[in-house]
Order: structure tokens, then sequence, then C-alpha cells
């Protein structure tokens, strides 16, 4: 259960989950494929399902389909807090996302004229993209990491080498139509001196 408030002309959502007892941002791409507000308000909870209303159609919520009523993808986005050590600089060796690798996009399943697509590579190792920032507002261009093949559950998604400063904020985000969930992340680091 969610509670959600939108300001169309600041093109923001916020909405509060329930579960977590927390708050989040949501939003979804227009017809440019531009970000603004989330287009599903007025939610409901009836006939056991989370029924919300976009423009003049009325949907349900379903946890099992990853893109919207009407084919448009979800961006899935969660950017960490600030990692600092004292005050002083650090070098951030490595960073292990955990999350559920070994998960696979669902795109391959949908039929072409009656047979079912085969899937290819892109679709069967998802990519989650990551970016980050060392002064809380210049973020570096995105990279991109993968999530691991279906049913290799030991892979490791590990970004190295993020470089050094006091600040470190990191983002991640997916469109990919795959049940994306970050459990953890395991930080290397070390201690740095300004030149």
């Amino acid at each position: 259960m969610f509670y959600s408030l939108t300001f169309e002309d600041s093109k923001l959502t916020y909405v509060y989950d329930v579960t977590e007892n927390k708050w989040h941002r949501r939003a979804s791409y227009d017809i440019s494929n531009n970000l603004t507000f989330w287009r599903y308000n007025h939610a409901t909870f009836a006939y056991n399902r989370t029924m919300v209303a976009s423009g003049n159609t009325l949907c349900y919520m379903d946890e099992h389909v990853f893109h919207e009523h009407d084919g448009r993808k979800i961006l899935k986005l969660r950017r960490g807090g600030v990692l600092t050590s004292n005050d002083q600089p650090f070098f951030i060796d490595s960073l292990e996302l955990i999350c559920n690798n070994g998960q696979h996009s669902t795109r391959f399943s949908n039929l072409i004229d009656g047979a079912i697509a085969q899937p290819t590579d892109g679709e069967l190792n998802p990519r989650v993209s990551v970016r980050y920032t060392w002064d809380g507002g210049n973020f570096s261009d995105y990279e991109d990491y993968y999530l691991g093949k279906v049913g290799d559950y030991g892979w490791q998604t590990t970004m190295w080498h993020l470089g050094f400063g006091k600040f470190f904020t990191i983002e991640i985000s997916t469109t990919e139509e795959i049940p994306f969930a970050i459990e953890n992340m395991k930080v290397a680091w070390s201690p740095a001196a300004w030149f």
C-alpha cells in the first residue's frame, strides 16, 4: 500500500510506501521519452488489487509486470547516501552490488507473429547503469554493468576503481523488465592523501 503526491507543474511525484515506511520518487516517461511526473493517480484497493487511473484509463498494479500499461518502460533508480571517511580523502577500490543476480528479462517471452521470439544475449544478461559523484553535484558518465545470465546466481556485479575524494554517492538504475532488487553493497576502500 502506498500514498502519492504529484506536482504536475514541477513534474514530480513522491510516494510513501507503507510497507517500507519510506518516501521515494516515481516518474514516467512522456511521449518525447523524457522523465516527468508519475502518470498514475487516484490509487485505491478494490477487488483484491491496487487500482489506479491514468488519463482516461483504469489500470491495476501487477507486481509481475515491469512496464506501464501501454508498454512504456519503467525506470528503476536508487541513489545511495553519502559515504565518507571522517572528512578524510579515500579511494573506492571496488564496489560490489549485492542483488538478485541470475534473473532474466521477460521480454523474450512475447509472441512475434505467433512464434516465441528467441532471446538475445542482452535480454538474458540484464544491464544496470551506474553513475557516481565525489562532490554531491557533478555525476560521472553512465557506466554499464550486468546482472548475470539466467540461472547464474553466483554472478558478481562489481565496479572497480571509482576514484577518490571525501564524499561519495552512487546512483544505480535499470529499465530492464526484471524484478530488480538491491539488497546490499560491499565497498572496498583505502585511505588517500591530497597531493
